[in-house]
Protein backbone atom coordinates (compact mmCIF):
# COMPACT_ATOMS: atom_id res chain seq x y z
CA UNK A 1 0.00 0.00 0.00
CA UNK A 2 1.56 3.96 -0.79
CA UNK A 3 1.04 6.03 1.75
CA UNK A 4 2.30 9.77 1.83
CA UNK A 5 3.48 11.44 4.64
CA UNK A 6 3.76 15.25 4.96
CA UNK A 7 6.79 16.54 7.41
CA UNK A 8 6.83 19.67 9.03
CA UNK A 9 10.24 20.75 10.39
CA UNK A 10 11.42 16.96 10.05
CA UNK A 11 8.41 15.70 12.24
CA UNK A 12 5.31 14.02 11.09
CA UNK A 13 2.09 16.43 10.13
CA UNK A 14 0.07 14.21 8.46
CA UNK A 15 -0.21 11.11 6.09
CA UNK A 16 -2.46 9.36 3.87
CA UNK A 17 -3.58 5.99 1.39
CA UNK A 18 -5.45 7.75 -0.67
CA UNK A 19 -4.43 9.84 -3.34
CA UNK A 20 -7.58 12.24 -3.89
CA UNK A 21 -6.77 13.67 0.02
CA UNK A 22 -3.01 13.76 -1.16
CA UNK A 23 -3.33 15.81 -4.20
CA UNK A 24 -6.37 18.06 -2.46
CA UNK A 25 -4.11 18.67 0.98
CA UNK A 26 -1.27 19.61 -1.59
CA UNK A 27 -3.45 22.38 -3.45
CA UNK A 28 -5.01 23.82 -0.38
CA UNK A 29 -1.38 24.17 1.59
CA UNK A 30 1.56 25.92 1.56
CA UNK A 31 3.40 23.29 0.23
CA UNK A 32 6.84 25.47 0.70
CA UNK A 33 6.47 24.20 4.46
CA UNK A 34 6.04 20.37 3.67
CA UNK A 35 8.15 17.63 2.35
CA UNK A 36 6.61 14.76 0.97
CA UNK A 37 7.86 10.85 1.14
CA UNK A 38 6.11 8.08 -0.31
CA UNK A 39 6.34 4.55 1.12
CA UNK A 40 5.05 1.32 0.47
CA UNK A 41 3.86 -0.60 3.64
CA UNK A 42 1.99 -3.70 3.74
CA UNK A 43 -1.82 -4.04 4.84
CA UNK A 44 -0.51 -5.12 8.28
CA UNK A 45 2.50 -2.95 8.76
CA UNK A 46 -0.18 0.07 7.69
CA UNK A 47 -2.70 -0.94 10.70
CA UNK A 48 0.09 -0.97 13.20
CA UNK A 49 1.49 2.70 11.90
CA UNK A 50 -2.32 3.97 11.67
CA UNK A 51 -2.48 2.53 15.24
CA UNK A 52 0.42 4.45 16.41
CA UNK A 53 0.18 7.67 14.28
CA UNK A 54 -3.74 8.06 14.19
CA UNK A 55 -3.57 11.81 15.49
CA UNK A 56 -1.64 12.54 12.27
CA UNK A 57 -4.26 10.79 9.71
CA UNK A 58 -5.49 13.05 6.94
CA UNK A 59 -9.42 13.50 6.91
CA UNK A 60 -11.59 15.45 4.44
CA UNK A 61 -13.49 17.97 6.90
CA UNK A 62 -16.23 19.39 6.23
CA UNK A 63 -15.57 23.29 8.12
CA UNK A 64 -18.92 25.60 8.34
CA UNK A 65 -18.72 29.49 7.80
CA UNK A 66 -21.36 31.74 7.09
CA UNK A 67 -21.03 30.77 3.32
CA UNK A 68 -21.90 27.35 3.83
CA UNK A 69 -19.69 24.30 4.37
CA UNK A 70 -16.12 24.03 2.62
CA UNK A 71 -14.02 21.12 2.40
CA UNK A 72 -11.05 21.17 3.90
CA UNK A 73 -8.31 18.60 4.33
CA UNK A 74 -7.59 18.75 8.07
CA UNK A 75 -5.41 15.98 10.13
CA UNK A 76 -7.30 14.43 12.78
CA UNK A 77 -5.15 16.35 15.04
CA UNK A 78 -6.19 19.61 13.84
CA UNK A 79 -9.99 18.84 14.04
CA UNK A 80 -9.62 17.70 17.93
CA UNK A 81 -8.23 21.40 18.09
CA UNK A 82 -11.00 22.92 16.66
CA UNK A 83 -13.40 21.17 18.52
CA UNK A 84 -11.46 21.75 22.05
CA UNK A 85 -11.69 25.20 20.39
CA UNK A 86 -15.23 25.42 20.01
CA UNK A 87 -16.19 23.45 23.40
CA UNK A 88 -13.93 26.39 25.28
CA UNK A 89 -15.83 29.13 22.93
CA UNK A 90 -19.37 27.91 23.77
CA UNK A 91 -18.49 27.30 27.39
CA UNK A 92 -17.68 31.02 27.54
CA UNK A 93 -20.42 32.20 25.42
CA UNK A 94 -23.30 30.03 27.03
CA UNK A 95 -21.67 31.57 30.44
CA UNK A 96 -21.95 35.55 28.97
CA UNK A 97 -25.27 34.57 27.51
CA UNK A 98 -26.99 33.09 30.57
CA UNK A 99 -25.38 36.44 32.52
CA UNK A 100 -26.72 38.81 30.58
CA UNK A 101 -30.37 37.36 28.97
CA UNK A 102 -30.87 36.84 32.43
CA UNK A 103 -29.65 40.80 33.81
CA UNK A 104 -29.51 43.01 31.02
CA UNK A 105 -33.35 43.93 30.21
CA UNK A 106 -32.89 44.73 26.46
CA UNK A 107 -32.96 40.75 25.69
CA UNK A 108 -33.34 41.47 22.00
CA UNK A 109 -30.68 44.20 21.27
CA UNK A 110 -28.42 41.98 23.06
CA UNK A 111 -28.85 39.04 21.41
CA UNK A 112 -28.26 40.59 18.20
CA UNK A 113 -25.29 42.58 19.26
CA UNK A 114 -23.46 39.40 19.95
CA UNK A 115 -25.00 37.36 17.16
CA UNK A 116 -23.21 40.53 14.79
CA UNK A 117 -19.95 40.44 16.91
CA UNK A 118 -19.60 36.47 17.10
CA UNK A 119 -21.22 35.76 14.06
CA UNK A 120 -22.00 31.84 14.87
CA UNK A 121 -25.57 32.54 16.80
CA UNK A 122 -28.96 31.91 15.31
CA UNK A 123 -32.40 31.82 16.79
CA UNK A 124 -35.32 29.71 16.12
CA UNK A 125 -38.29 31.53 16.37
CA UNK A 126 -40.09 28.21 16.63
CA UNK A 127 -38.91 27.21 19.84
CA UNK A 128 -37.47 30.61 21.37
CA UNK A 129 -33.85 29.05 21.86
CA UNK A 130 -30.19 30.74 21.00
CA UNK A 131 -28.25 27.60 18.50
CA UNK A 132 -24.62 28.18 18.41
CA UNK A 133 -23.39 27.62 15.58
CA UNK A 134 -19.18 28.29 15.23
CA UNK A 135 -17.30 29.61 12.32
CA UNK A 136 -15.23 26.29 12.33
CA UNK A 137 -13.43 27.63 9.08
CA UNK A 138 -12.35 30.66 10.64
CA UNK A 139 -11.68 29.08 13.52
CA UNK A 140 -8.89 26.61 11.82
CA UNK A 141 -7.67 29.60 9.81
CA UNK A 142 -6.91 31.29 12.94
CA UNK A 143 -5.12 27.96 15.02
CA UNK A 144 -3.87 26.84 11.48
CA UNK A 145 -3.40 29.75 9.31
CA UNK A 146 0.19 29.58 8.52
CA UNK A 147 0.21 26.28 6.68
CA UNK A 148 -2.63 27.39 4.19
Amino acid sequence: MKVWLFYYENKIYGYTADRKIKNKFKLQRNMKKFKIQKINLSDERFKTFNYVNNRYQLIDNALYSKDGYTSIITTIEEDTKVTEFCDALYKDVVELTDYFVNVVPFKTEYFNALSDLLQILEYDNTIKEIHYKFDTFFIYVHLFGEFI
